[in-house]
């Protein structure tokens, strides 16, 4: 009976050692009042979200019709695909001297864009045959050339 207190005296002064060693780990953890650590400062945070995940993109080139100054741009290779009003939108932001009245016509091939038209790039053999279009896609190789026609309404 003796050896069975012993034992359970043991094992409840290991456990208030064990105990007290991790509080004051715990606490040692624990910003100071008035510190620049704060408590969010030991939140992991989430895993990137499919929204913000980077989507792999190709080069295609659009050629000013006012200075035939070609424009580099990325447009993604995957669904969403980018839409002509899209890339109006993104092509204003390259222009140096735009203003609220700019407005910007995209031709491919001949044909000229509207802004429901999907710009889908193909990634074969440049020399390769384009497919048909169909609709309202777009098929445009890796660093294909799309001509605007850019001007400004006074």
């Amino acid at each position: 009976m003796a050896l069975a207190t012993t034992r359970t005296t043991v094992v409840r002064q290991e456990t208030k050692t064990a105990f007290s060693s991790l509080v004051d780990s715990v606490h040692a953890e624990k910003p100071n009042k008035g510190s620049s650590l704060d408590s969010s400062s030991h939140i992991t945070p989430p895993p990137p979200s499919s929204s913000t995940t980077i989507k792999p993109t190709c080069t295609i080139f659009i050629r000013l019709s006012n200075n035939g100054k070609d424009i580099s741009m990325q447009i993604p290779i995957e669904s969403p695909y980018i839409t002509a009003a899209g890339l109006c939108k993104d092509l204003l932001l390259h222009l140096d001297n735009h203003t609220s009245s700019t407005r910007v016509k995209l031709i491919y091939l001949g044909r000229i864009l509207t802004d429901q038209h999907v710009i889908v790039p193909i990634m074969t053999d440049p020399d390769a045959p384009l497919p048909a279009p169909k609709n309202t896609k777009i098929h445009i190789q890796k660093e294909g050339i799309i001509q605007a026609i850019v001007s400004n309404l006074s």
